[in-house]
């Protein structure tokens, strides 16, 4: 690079080290190891813990520390609550087989995979060889996994995920309010219908669930509360072929709601920010 050139884009070169250029996954395991290692010890009293857990039966929790908050969409450095699954349990460097994966949860699980091998947790739902962490992806779950103070446990009672689409020949139903109605099954043939068009219908996931709420700092079981999620009446699938990918995201998004509005009722001082 010519005296000119270097001197033209000094300012590009300048901020080059802001984009952490400069670090290394290896100096930020190193970074977060120390205050990390000792946080997977004390989930792994959690584990043993959660796996001899009586159900709920009478929800309600009691916190003894910080306001529990978890992240927007994923973790962050001020997200206290790890969000995990009873089978994430089972391996603390594998995922549990959990399809409609409520988003942000496994986080324990990803710091004790990145300790342990650099990598993401193995997911038995992509069959894959886990990558290779990014650096700055990495730091953001090691900060998270210094700051648990509380871990959300959700273990499953009932469970049915929404089926792919089918036609009805009889025509599109119109839109019912009536939300009492499997979730995707078309509403009585008195509620009107056009005849123009086949609809397409399926049948709508269903998940009953508890929570066990666990204090990260001694392994105390502080409660549980028990949440229902289903998939919503009608979907707007739009025109394309494969309707799986929709139905799915919506389920989904339709279980994390259904867990923070539980947990907005029964865990004391609960949030959602980062």
């Amino acid at each position: 690079m010519s005296l000119r050139t270097a001197r033209r884009y000094s300012w590009i070169l300048a901020l080059l080290p802001a984009f952490g250029c400069s670090k290394d996954l290896r100096d930020v395991l190193t970074e977060h190891k120390a205050a990390v290692e000792p946080q997977l010890a004390k989930f792994a009293a959690i584990r043993t813990a959660a796996k001899a857990a009586p159900r709920v039966t009478v929800d309600g929790v009691t916190i003894n520390g910080p306001a529990p908050k978890i992240g927007v969409f994923d973790v962050d450095e001020h997200a206290n609550v790890a969000i995990e699954y009873l089978e994430d349990l089972e391996d603390p460097i594998a995922l549990g087989n959990i399809p409609y994966r409520i988003a942000g949860s496994g986080s324990m699980n990803r710091c004790a995979a990145l300790l342990a091998n650099r990598r993401a947790p193995y997911n038995p739902i992509l069959g894959t060889v886990p990558d290779e962490v990014p650096w700055y992806s990495a730091d953001n779950h090691l900060k998270h996994c210094e700051v648990v103070r509380y871990v959300f446990v959700i273990r499953s009672i009932e469970y049915s995920g929404p089926s792919v689409t089918r036609n009805s020949f009889g025509g599109c139903p119109k839109p019912s309010s009536d939300e009492t109605r499997d979730a995707g099954a078309p509403p009585p043939a008195d509620a009107g219908a056009s005849a123009a068009k086949p609809c397409k219908v399926f049948d709508g996931g269903y998940l009953s669930a508890e929570v066990l709420v666990f204090d990260m700092k001694n392994a105390s079981h502080l409660g549980g509360f028990r949440f229902v999620a289903e998939s919503s009446p009608t979907i707007d699938v739009g025109t394309a072929s494969d309707n799986s990918a929709t139905l799915a995201n919506d389920f989904a998004n339709k279980i994390r709601f259904a867990f923070t509005t539980a947990a907005h009722k029964w865990v004391p001082s609960f949030t959602v920010g980062n």
